[in-house]
């Protein structure tokens, strides 16, 4: 009895130093070549998947459900990107790849195609909606169009609850939901802002049952967490994460100094992004660069990669928030070609700690049963 409680606190103690440890990942052995006609993902939530193929004019849109792959001109009729996806909705773009890139109103709730109509102006003028989003039963984003008083848009298929706030500014939009209902609207009176850009001073609210409570007027919100969690950029050059009881967490910017811009937001408080480095750096890099912040500090991604080659430069990483893997640009050093590349987390060591004395432990008690 007494080995097995000194094996418990063993991997208590492994455990504690591995949640110290910054992650570990490693680099898939798959790579593709982005602009030569190779497949891409390009979204991916809980490993399902939405990929791009083929080159301009001829570029291609598809997804997963239920394990198989469908392609987006089987239910729209011409091709159009996947813009967001969930483990339920796939949002999808207005146009064709070939005119323009614009968010659309049409979404596929499974394999179903639904639409939100435009709204029609008591001139006859149409109001576009624009899903940007779709997250715990949300399909979100903003009616109107950015500069003439856009209205905050969130739409919940199964109760048929639709919420479009007027909210005043140049931009506004729902860009994220809790599993509770609580939204996440952002508006921004200067001219230019729009969604997916962190370059613009806005106010920041979370919205429940026809509440606005302001969490934040001078810095621009990425996305919230099912936690509760709420990502901000200020200036272009600091990060800042809410916490869900209120308190704010400023992160120390380390080598990153400017045009920082994240991407993906997990419940566990982790996200990656690209900004540029400052001079002096370790590594030489002159330009910007893929990091990875956990709940302290922000490293540059290729620090956590195992398998990294100093021949590759990660820009631009994105992650899925569900199982934690990044999909990054490995610009090639020789060739300047540039590869889309996967990074797989590495289990923590704490966890092959726990298994290993588990397994040790139950071993031991059957050798001594059996003499």
């Amino acid at each position: 009895m007494g080995r097995i409680f000194g094996l418990i606190l063993l991997s208590s103690f492994v455990q504690t130093f591995a949640a110290a440890a910054p992650p570990r990942y490693r680099m898939a052995p798959e790579r593709v070549e982005l602009f030569s006609g190779g497949e891409s993902v390009e979204h991916s939530y809980g490993g399902r998947k939405a990929y791009w193929n083929g080159t301009y004019p001829n570029l291609k849109s598809s997804f997963e459900w239920a394990g198989q792959r469908r392609q987006v001109s089987d239910f729209v009729g011409s091709e159009k990107f996947v813009t967001n996806l969930d483990n339920r909705f796939t949002l999808l773009s207005l146009d064709p790849p070939a005119t323009s890139f614009r968010y659309g109103n049409e979404y596929l709730d499974g394999l179903e195609l639904k639409k939100l109509d435009d709204v029609i102006l008591p001139n006859g003028a149409l109001e576009p909606r624009s899903l940007y989003k779709a997250q715990n039963g949300w399909v979100m984003g903003q009616t109107g169009s950015r500069g003439f008083d856009p209205r905050a848009l969130a739409y919940h298929p199964d109760s048929g609850q639709m919420i479009e706030q007027r909210v005043g500014g140049q931009y506004a939009a729902f860009i994220g939901a809790t599993p509770d209902g609580t939204l996440l609207v952002q508006a921004s009176n200067e001219d230019g802002a729009q969604y997916g850009s962190s370059k613009f001073n806005s106010g920041t609210w979370l919205y429940q049952n026809g509440q606005y409570q302001l969490i934040n007027d001078e810095a621009w919100a990425h996305g919230i967490n099912d936690a509760g969690e709420v990502l901000f950029v200020a200036q272009e050059a600091f990060l800042m994460r809410r916490n869900a009881d209120g308190s704010r967490y400023w992160y120390d910017m380390g080598w990153f100094h400017m045009d920082v811009e994240p991407s993906g937001f997990a419940e566990n408080g982790h996200f990656v992004g690209d900004g540029f480095y400052r001079e002096n750096n370790p590594w030489g890099f002159e330009s910007n660069g893929a990091f990875y912040a956990d709940r302290e500090r922000i490293y540059s991604l290729h620090e956590l990669v195992e398998n990294y080659s100093p021949r590759d430069h990660f820009i631009a990483p994105w992650m899925d928030p569900i199982t934690g893997k990044i999909y990054v640009t490995a610009i090639d050093n020789d060739t300047r070609k540039r590869y889309q590349v996967r990074l797989d987390p590495v289990p923590e060591p704490g966890t092959l700690a726990a298994l290993g004395l588990g397994l040790a432990a139950v071993a031991r008690r059957r050798w001594t049963k059996a003499n």
